[in-house]
């Protein structure tokens, strides 16, 4: 296993694969999902409790640990082998010690599953589908497995969402956590897994869902036939989504100020 190590942020060390070029080498530059590493930060405070599922090799975990502090907590999940190993050592080389890693998938009831690894993308494997490399992996259901208050999800399993949600029914209920959500009605088709119905019982907790804008640094408050219209016409398939229980004053005039900025370096650059 060929490992780079690089520092990112001016702060933090990190490995990954030589040869991961959708994550790793995207994390190197520090051009990895820009806008939504800075919403999320935002919303994370000194003393929050996260859980990080799809924590892949742990990009998010480690700067969510880093935002909590000592008297907070990150909780990260991830099934694959390879992934969670480089996720502890980059745990280590920060020497974090506010986190703990599961090696297990994260599903609506405990059990085990088989896991569909990509050869391509080491971000990509999936609890479904049909590729030749298979991992027996542990399936752990978040309400079973966490029982202290949540303040900040970020779930993000490539078409495995509504398992995850519906096994964390009583903490979402119960906290109304701030959630960041990959969702993709393609792949929940090919999982047989219903997204409208996880979208519909999320909007009776959160009343506006936004859309994350990765180009324009914006966020928007989509109804869910736009959101799946995103989806439909995007060439990834899927949306970046956000919701919390209340947008405050703080988060409008950020989102203002995105914009703003975006709107200058296109100007200066002539994009």
């Amino acid at each position: 296993m060929k490992l780079k190590k690089i520092k990112i942020f001016g702060k933090y060390t990190f490995y990954y694969l030589a040869n991961d070029k959708y994550i790793g080498q995207r994390i190197a530059l520090e051009k990895y999902e820009p806008y939504e590493t800075q919403l999320i930060l935002r919303q994370t405070k000194k003393g929050n409790t996260i859980i990080d599922v799809g924590a892949n090799i742990g990009y998010y975990t480690v700067l969510l640990a880093d935002k909590v502090g000592r008297t907070g907590k990150v909780y990260a999940f991830e099934p694959d082998k390879i992934n969670f190993e480089i996720l502890e050592k980059n745990i280590e080389a920060n020497h974090l010690k506010n986190v703990e890693i599961i090696n297990a998938a994260v599903g609506s009831k405990a059990g085990k599953l088989k896991l569909h690894k990509s050869k391509e993308n080491l971000g990509d494997h999936k609890l479904y589908g049909n590729d030749k490399e298979i991992e027996e992996v542990k399936i752990i259901k978040l309400d079973e497995y966490i029982k202290e208050k949540v303040d900040l999800m970020k779930i993000d399993t490539q078409g495995w969402e509504p398992e995850v949600i519906g096994g964390a029914k009583n903490i979402i209920n119960k906290n109304r956590p701030v959630i960041f959500l990959e969702y993709s009605p393609a792949s929940y088709k090919m999982a047989k897994l219903d997204g409208q119905k996880m979208m519909r019982n999320l909007r009776k907790i959160y009343k506006k869902i936004w859309w994350v804008d990765e180009w324009l640094y914006i966020y928007k408050n989509l109804s869910q036939k736009e959101i799946d219209k995103k989806c439909a016409t995007s060439k990834t398939g899927y949306a970046d989504l956000w919701m919390k229980k209340e947008i405050t004053f703080g988060d409008k005039i950020g989102q203002i100020k995105d914009l703003k900025i975006k709107k200058l370096i296109k100007k200066i650059f002539g994009l």
